[in-house]
């Protein structure tokens, strides 16, 4: 029987791991030099400099050019600092840790791995992935032996993005899968270390199910955690062991890094996806073709929780691109140790069946929360005391009740309603009750969410006294990326594009692994149940009139009865009506004026119905009184009143159309077509220079019909008069519209 060696890392891990350095490193010389790439330097160095500081260990810093290739290594051996360390730190992601273990390789030098992020074994493992410079897969190679040691701080790789742990955790579901497939029926054949390798492989998988969903949101907020340390040990040290004992030109391996190794050769998933995440979705291929079912819904399950791929839309491949990817798989290596031939057509035929299994599963997910939902309808109707009754007028009459504010959700959308399954749009609804009341002060009824099985799955539609007024399409499993600038993707991100549904902005559905992507460049990114909230506020604002009813303002009366005192009310209503107090509240909301000083309101009303009872005049003296309360919340992010304004010949032709009661305008029609226009022109200028959106000043008596004139246009824009600007308020001109004279 040959010779032969097999070595072992050591390894430090915690917050506090680089402290050993000088103690683990020193017999092995005082200069170390670190190849890296400049973020993962970045994130470290100062961790480096306090573990070495007050000694004589020195630590220079060469940048990793990008791509593990042997041609890169050969590069950088050839640099002063390299050849004249005592030792390498491989330090960051795979790569970078791939081809600093291949210089120290070529130089005979000892190396130090530090991994910043917990997406492979590299750190622990002799053997290296190498790619051409073009990024496509060319070989593994194994160095003659391990690092020496591995420095795990818990803290950089929790300070990481998550979407590498993410990844990690998806490459480290393969080890157990490969490696015991690979060794199996060579029981006979395998070293003392291979017989070990196997079996440790079956510690790699039940930390990763265990502790990967809490590791995940840990990392997403940068909290070194007992889960982030048990996942990172369990990639690195356990699966990396594995590595080292078994024959990586064996054991090591097998379909689900065959698939990955190939599929390289499609631009899509070499520029957009993960090593780990695609070995994940071959594992799922390889559990298929053997058959594993009980461990593939087990992985399933996990990789549904974990937003890992599960079919091949998820990895942007499609059954077409197939071919080519499949003639590359079967010439691996890494399928030379399979307990049976593999084939093209088994390969395909798994991965055909693993789509067609994800049909099922979607349509018994669908089904379950159909259900789901049904009894928590039935369960809710308990609760509240209704119960089935008999075909009768009473049961009749209940069906000409009319929802003043209603949602319909389709049934991929129930989720968000389940407080158990992290759905937190019912709490977002509850807000914007809140909400509405602090900003417009009226009380909204209750809005009642109900699935609905004839809609699209992913749709909702929000109704007004039962007629649908709008809809949108979200996507539950996914998250919102908007663009502040509200230009198209440019992320190169692979989304569903869609338009936001309250303010109309071009939108990017992109999943979980690419969020702190877009969120790096600038993109705002909300939940599917923050876009629902969003556009249902939007709603309520724009409608807001129509919900207050007589009995709303009634009670908002009864309830200023018991603020102040029932004898101050009663006498104020002795001049005015409370159905002329609702017409001017329901004037104000349709401008989007707060009507939760109730008091002043009925205070004007009644003093000024004495000179008149039409409730656009009682209206602008309200707006008047409520002066200061209208420029606050049209303020500018300065503190000013922007403001575009009428020229005064402009003002004078308005005032001319103006009927005697002022209650109607009477333009010509080549004079509004013209105004209009210098309208929509100095409004885009005024945003454009400002970056806010200004209001249209113009003087009292001709606001309200200027108003009524441009408001299908621009029915966000507020209209104010002279009288409304309070006091200490500094208004700000910004454009002046202009009505030109019609060309002879």
């Amino acid at each position: 029987m040959d010779n032969y060696s097999v070595f072992f890392p050591g390894y430090s891990a915690g917050e506090d791991a680089y402290k050993e350095i000088t103690t683990v490193c020193s017999p092995y010389g005082k200069k170390a030099v670190v190849i890296s790439d400049e973020i993962s330097i970045n994130a470290t160095k100062k961790y480096l400099d306090e573990a070495i500081a007050g000694t004589d260990f020195s630590i220079e810093y060469v940048l990793f050019p990008g791509e593990s290739a042997f041609e890169y290594a050969e590069e950088l051996q050839q640099q002063d600092v390299v050849k004249n360390a005592d030792m390498i730190f491989c330090l960051g992601g795979g790569k970078a840790i791939d081809t600093g273990k291949l210089v120290a390789h070529n130089l005979k030098k000892p190396y130090f791995t530090f991994p910043t992020i917990a997406s492979t074994c590299a750190c622990n493992s002799a053997l290296g992935i190498y790619y051409y410079p073009n990024h496509v897969f060319r070989t593994f190679f194994r160095v003659d032996r391990p690092p020496v040691h591995i420095f795990i701080s818990t803290k950089v790789i929790a300070e990481a993005p998550a979407s590498f742990l993410w990844a990690g955790i998806g490459d480290g579901m393969s080890k157990e899968i490969e490696v015991k497939f690979s060794a199996r029926g060579k029981e006979d054949e395998l070293t003392l270390s291979e017989q070990a390798g196997v079996a440790l492989s079956g510690c790699c998988t039940e930390p990763l199910l265990k502790y990967g969903v809490q590791a995940m949101e840990d990392c997403r907020n940068n909290r070194a955690s007992k889960a982030i340390e048990m996942v990172a040990l369990d990639i690195f040290i356990n699966t990396g062991m594995v590595s080292n004992m078994v024959d990586s030109h064996k054991y090591n391996t097998n379909l689900a890094h065959a698939l990955f190794n190939s599929m390289t050769i499609l631009p899509q998933v070499e520029e957009r996806h993960r090593h780990g995440e695609v070995v994940s979705y071959g594992t799922l291929v390889l559990l298929t073709m053997d058959k594993q079912y009980d461990k593939l819904d087990r992985f399933f399950d996990f990789y549904k929780e974990m937003k890992l791929p599960t079919k091949l839309a998820d990895i942007e491949v499609s059954v077409d691109e197939l071919g080519p990817v499949l003639d590359e798989a079967v010439k691996k290596y890494d399928l030379d140790y399979s307990p049976y031939k593999i084939t093209q057509d088994m390969i395909k035929a798994a991965i055909l069946e693993l789509e067609e299994y994800n049909k099922k599963k979607e349509a018994d997910k669908k089904a379950e929360i159909a259900k789901k939902a049904e009894a928590e309808t039935k369960n809710l109707e308990n609760r509240v005391g209704k119960k089935k009754k008999k075909a009768s007028r009473e049961s009749v009459m209940e069906l000409l009740n009319v929802e003043t504010i209603e949602m319909e959700i389709g049934y991929r959308l129930v989720p968000l309603l389940d407080a158990e399954q992290g759905g937190d749009l019912l709490e977002r609804i509850a807000q914007i009750r809140r909400q509405t009341a602090l900003d417009l002060g009226i009380v909204l009824p209750s809005i009642r969410v109900r699935d609905n099985l004839q809609l699209p799955p992913n749709t909702y539609q929000i109704k007004l006294k039962g007629v649908p007024i709008e809809n949108g399409e979200v996507y539950p499993e996914r998250s919102l990326a908007m663009n502040a600038a509200g230009t198209d993707n440019d992320l190169g991100i692979n989304g569903i594009s869609a338009i936001e549904p309250a303010f109309g902005l071009p939108a990017l559905w992109i999943e979980e692994k690419d969020k702190e992507i877009a969120e790096t460049y600038g993109y705002t990114v909300v939940s599917p149940s923050a876009v629902i909230s969003t556009h249902l506020t939007e709603v309520i604002k724009k409608n807001a009139s129509e919900i207050l009813t007589r009995s709303d303002v009634q009670q908002l009366l009864e309830n200023l009865k018991k603020e102040v005192s029932e004898d101050y009310v009663n006498d104020l209503l002795k001049d005015t009506s409370v159905g002329e107090i609702q017409q001017v509240m329901q004037n104000l909301l349709k401008e989007r004026v707060s009507v939760r000083d109730l008091k002043t309101i009925l205070e004007v009303t009644s003093v000024q119905s004495k000179v008149s009872r039409n409730t656009d005049y009682l209206t602008e003296q309200v707006r008047s009184a409520l002066a200061r309360g209208i420029c606050k919340q049209n303020l500018s992010d300065t503190g000013e009143l922007l403001a575009v304004t009428l020229s005064p010949d402009a003002e004078n032709t308005i005032a001319q159309g103006l009927s005697p009661d002022g209650n109607s305008l009477t333009l010509d029609p080549d004079f509004t077509r013209r105004l209009l226009d210098s309208l929509n022109y100095e409004l885009e200028k005024a945003i454009t220079s400002t970056g806010s959106q200004p209001v249209i000043l113009c003087s009292s008596p001709i606001r309200l019909p200027f108003r009524r004139l441009i408001e299908r246009t621009y029915p966000q824009i507020a209209v104010m008069s002279y009288n409304e600007i309070s006091n200490n308020v500094k208004a700000k001109s910004v454009g002046v519209v202009k009505a030109a004279p019609a060309k002879v």
